[in-house]
């Protein structure tokens, strides 16, 4: 996991929210400063966040089209790249 590769030779799925942990760690003056990135790690690592609900989500581009998606699991929980 530290080198940022997965089992199939691409970036690992949790990579990018070990990153943004590892950097608030390297940043802050005490660990429970990063209290939030590191629950949001292990959620990516063992899925134990529970979905509130699906929803309909509009992707809206910048050519002006539109794409809608379906019955999107929703966990509020899960902060990314903050």
């Amino acid at each position: 996991m530290a080198s940022g590769w997965g089992i199939t030779g691409n970036k690992g799925r949790c990579y990018d929210f070990w990153m943004d942990f590892s950097e608030c760690m390297s940043r802050c003056r005490e660990p429970k400063d990063c209290s939030l990135l590191r629950e949001d790690y292990l959620e990516c690592l063992h899925h134990s966040k529970e979905a509130e609900g699906q929803e309909k989500i509009v992707l809206k581009m910048t050519s002006g089209k539109e794409l809608t998606l379906n019955n999107v699991l929703h966990v509020p929980e899960i902060r990314f790249g903050v």
